[in-house]
């Protein structure tokens, strides 16, 4: 159910009041479904200019990419592949910084790091599985996360997480968190600490 296989079934259960997007369309099945979806449950479709700052309670949220240009005025990139259009978030609650990059690549890591000043943050959604053309150099050094969380299947066919990446990270010293291993992983913050706990193990 990757990008938008799985949101149809999933709607149809918990249908959300609003469905946050960056005006990229398909014309993939899967895609007609969601959209056909949100429809029935009249929720509401929301897009941004970015960067864009809002609250939810003490939760501070800003979207940071992709930005507006040149591109007939729309909120995301033409020329870029869809994994780079991807909806880039950084959630702060208190002192805590985390970072969801959804599945953007070298070039939307690139864009951002040159757009969003340097930060230190606290948790990484490790961007797209942890491929072999994500987590640059350039982003790991930019914003410096401690930990690091990676979805992904066990065993899947794309070798995800690349070894290569897997190896960047620990060299890093940043704390990979793979659900692969580790299955659900649930992340609770006070806005001071972290609580990081896994559903099969702890890593060693």
């Amino acid at each position: 159910p990757d990008h938008f296989g799985g949101f149809a079934t999933l709607f149809a259960h918990y249908p959300p009041q609003e469905f946050w997007h960056n005006e990229q369309t398909s014309q993939h099945k899967d895609y007609k479904r969601m959209r056909a979806a949100l429809t029935r449950a009249k929720t509401r479709l929301r897009t941004f200019p970015t960067p864009t700052t809002m609250w939810i309670g003490k939760v501070k949220l800003e979207i940071l990419h992709p930005f507006p240009g040149a591109y007939e005025g729309k909120t995301y990139f033409w020329a870029l592949h869809a994994n780079d259009n991807s909806l880039v978030m950084l959630l702060t609650y208190g002192k805590i910084k985390i970072l969801m990059t959804g599945d953007i690549e070298e070039r939307g890591e690139e864009l951002l790091t040159k757009r969003w000043s340097t930060h230190k943050i606290d948790l990484l959604k490790v961007p797209h599985h942890g491929s072999r053309t994500s987590s640059t150099e350039r982003l790991l050094r930019h914003v410096r996360p401690r930990h690091a969380v990676a979805s992904l299947g066990r065993a899947n066919l794309f070798g995800f997480p690349h070894k290569s990446v897997a190896k960047r990270y620990k060299s890093h010293r940043i704390k990979l968190w793979r659900t692969d291993k580790y299955g659900l992983i649930h992340v609770k913050t006070d806005g001071t600490r972290l609580d990081i706990k896994t559903h099969v193990q702890q890593p060693e």
